[in-house]
């Protein structure tokens, strides 16, 4: 009588474990809804960024990123990224700098109850401005014209912009329900028009050839 007593007690428990194992699995696989994240990594250019100054090896950056999942395979995210010094300082540069701000779809395929892969892909509004010392003697560097050289004697940004491809892999693991950490690769490419002034047209594109690798994580409501 006991044997049998002590036999349903481990059965129930079994039962219960399992049926809260079962419930855990589907609320980590439950991927549907909005979230938000912060996000850090490194960026690398394969072209230099100017032609006159010559890339840093690699460029430290940040930005965040949200968005909403239609189904658990299905969603939309939009990313904000900022990156500067991206080229080494030489007088009469002052500072350089990146901004990116992308909306893209994005595929999810999961593999386990806490890890995934997925992909984007779309474009990329990408903006890279060159801060100069305006008073610097040194910038008939920048070309023969005397017009272009008091151009950069009463401006101090020089920017470049224009709208570029983005394709992203990554993956994703689930820490705990609502939180996930991810590791993301992001590769953007294409040519930057000189957007400043009244000689917008007299600088050169810039060509992108950008890769970044980025950690982050983000909470879903």
């Amino acid at each position: 009588m006991q044997s049998n007593t002590f036999f349903i007690f481990l059965l129930s428990i079994t039962l219960s474990f399992n049926a809260l194992s079962d419930q855990t699995s589907l609320k980590l696989n439950d991927n549907k809804g909005w979230y938000v994240g912060a996000l850090a990594g490194i960026s690398s250019q394969d072209k230099d960024m100017s032609s006159r100054y010559k890339n840093k090896s690699n460029s430290t950056l940040g930005g965040i990123y949200w968005g909403v999942n239609f189904v658990n395979w299905l969603g939309l995210e939009s990313t904000v990224v900022s990156s500067s010094d991206t080229v080494e300082k030489k007088e009469p540069l002052l500072g350089s700098s990146y901004l990116l701000f992308s909306v893209t779809p994005k595929i999810n395929l999961q593999f386990h109850t806490r890890f995934s892969l997925f992909a984007k892909a779309g474009y990329t509004y990408f903006s890279y401005t060159e801060i100069y010392e305006t008073d610097s003697s040194d910038s008939s560097i920048f070309d023969d014209d005397d017009d272009l050289d008091d151009f950069f004697s009463s401006n101090d940004n020089q920017s470049w912009s224009s709208i570029l491809p983005m394709y992203s892999l990554g993956g994703e693991f689930r820490i705990i329900r609502g939180l996930e950490a991810r590791l993301t690769i992001d590769h953007i490419e294409g040519s930057l028009s000189h957007s400043t002034g009244l000689f917008s047209k007299k600088l050169d594109d810039i060509e992108v050839d950008l890769n970044i690798i980025t950690l982050s994580a983000h909470y879903q409501f």
